[in-house]
């Protein structure tokens, strides 16, 4: 016999305190603005908003019939969803402050194709969370879940300072003080300390105080937003898949099936890559790239050592070995096709200006500098590698980003060659991966055409 079900009756507040930060506040604000009698209005509204809520719960039911889920509701507009197991990609139970207040948990059910969570169950029991995940993903949820296993990554409250301070714009920033301390020497720093000093009751010393109050309260809120976030970031492994924990005020509780993961990615920093740091994520099939909470979801690791990240990597694709091997550089023919593209535009203006000002126009050659060195560090962060097991691409001159995918998951090639690649004999590759593009781009074209040949018997 099949058995309908109900949410947790906490439901009804879970509802309602969604419901009534979008719409009392907006009420409130229109009846103080147009005058009138604001506690009996917004009382008023309580009243409806609340019997609304309870209605709500009452028309809400979710059931298994065989191999799917269904779930109805709605008072005016009925709706009837089926999610079939086949389409459940994952499962996640989230817990926020008002879940807390009541004990309760909400359980968010990501599929395939899906733009959104579908039909999330906002009220359940621990209990009932727990046991109704495996069996939306397909597992044996009469078989016993065993001794906790040990935590394969723990971040400590230093890691996440770590991970604020070395992350995004707070990088950027520390980037480029390290080059100016580098430009500009310790003598004129020092110089410019002393006068500093000597313009203690002057308009710059406000300036520099506002700057300084302005990178005190980036790099206090990327710290805070980092914790909140990440806090008691835990990852271990359950059978076939990844157990992801994190969060301080809404607590989160991520399944990642390893069959799911169909790619990672090491990401790199300028200032990471210094003290040899990077994250991980993983490219997982079933939550789409409209999901505004993908780039968390989809974390693997916020903050470790490159050889850490490249481990959990190779856990997470199940391949024998951890992907560690050194990537091969792009041929030096990729440096002198970067070279003539960034030249091109600025080129034809130097020699306009050597032509009408003569020697006066040499100083237009410090033009030349700047695309010359975008080429070259491009050149410098291409990587590449077909190995027995998985193809590895890199790329990324600020933000370096190394994409690994086991064969098995690469379901098409596409080999491109644009004009100035078919000068220099290079060839790019597009790889075929759900939720994924990443290219490898400027290879040789014996290189190309040969990964084309071993994955796929042509080129």
């Amino acid at each position: 016999m099949i058995q309908t079900n109900r949410l947790h009756p906490a439901a009804i507040a879970v509802w309602w305190l969604d419901d009534a930060r979008r719409f009392l506040l907006a009420l409130l604000a229109v009846v103080i603005a147009r005058g009138g009698n604001a506690l009996v209005v917004v009382s008023a509204a309580v009243v409806l908003l609340t019997l609304f809520e309870i209605l709500r719960y009452l028309r809400f039911t979710y059931r298994i019939e065989g191999n799917t889920l269904i779930v109805e509701g709605g008072l005016l507009n009925r709706f009837r969803r089926s999610l079939p197991f086949a389409r459940i990609q994952s499962v996640d139970v989230v817990q926020k402050l008002r879940h807390r207040l009541f004990g309760v948990v909400e359980l968010r059910i990501e599929t395939a194709g899906g733009s959104s969570t579908e039909a999330p169950l906002v009220a359940l029991t621990q209990e009932e969370a727990e046991s109704l995940r495996p069996v939306l993903l397909g597992e044996d949820a009469a078989t016993p879940a065993g001794p906790p296993m040990p935590a394969l990554v723990m971040l400590t409250p230093g890691d996440l300072i770590v991970a604020a301070l070395t992350g995004g714009r707070v990088a950027v920033v520390a980037v480029i003080f390290g080059y100016a301390q580098e430009v500009l020497g310790d003598e004129l720093l020092e110089s410019l300390a002393r006068r500093a000093e000597d313009a203690l009751r002057s308009a710059l010393l406000v300036t520099v105080l506002a700057i300084l109050g302005v990178v005190a309260l980036v790099l206090t809120a990327s710290v805070i937003a980092t914790t909140l976030v990440y806090w008691n970031f835990t990852v271990r492994r359950q059978g076939a898949r990844l157990i992801v924990e994190r969060g301080l005020l809404e607590r989160r509780r991520a399944t990642v099936p390893l069959r799911r993961v169909q790619a990672v990615q090491v990401r790199e920093n300028p200032l990471r890559r210094i003290f040899g740091k990077a994250a991980l994520t993983s490219v997982t099939a079933g939550y789409s790239p409209s999901n505004e909470e993908r780039e968390e979801t989809s974390m693997l690791l916020p903050i470790g050592s490159r050889d850490q990240a490249l481990w959990l990597a190779g856990l997470a694709l199940d391949l024998p070995a951890p992907p560690d091997r050194p990537l091969q550089r792009a041929p030096r023919a990729a440096f002198l096709r970067r070279l003539v593209e960034a030249l091109v535009l600025v080129a034809p203006l130097v020699a306009i200006a050597l032509v009408l000002l003569g020697i006066r126009g040499l100083w237009s050659l410090v033009l030349l500098l700047p695309p010359a060195g975008i080429a070259w560090f491009s050149y410098r962060a291409l990587g590449f590698r077909l190995d027995s097991d998985y193809l590895a691409v890199q790329s990324g001159i600020l933000n370096r980003r190394t994409t690994i995918i086991p064969r098995t998951n690469v379901q098409h090639l596409a080999l491109s060659r644009g004009p100035v690649q078919r000068a220099f004999d290079l060839a790019s590759l597009r790889i075929g991966v759900p939720k994924a593009r990443p290219y490898a781009h400027d290879l040789a074209r014996s290189t190309a055409e040969a990964t084309m040949t071993e994955l796929y018997g042509t080129s």
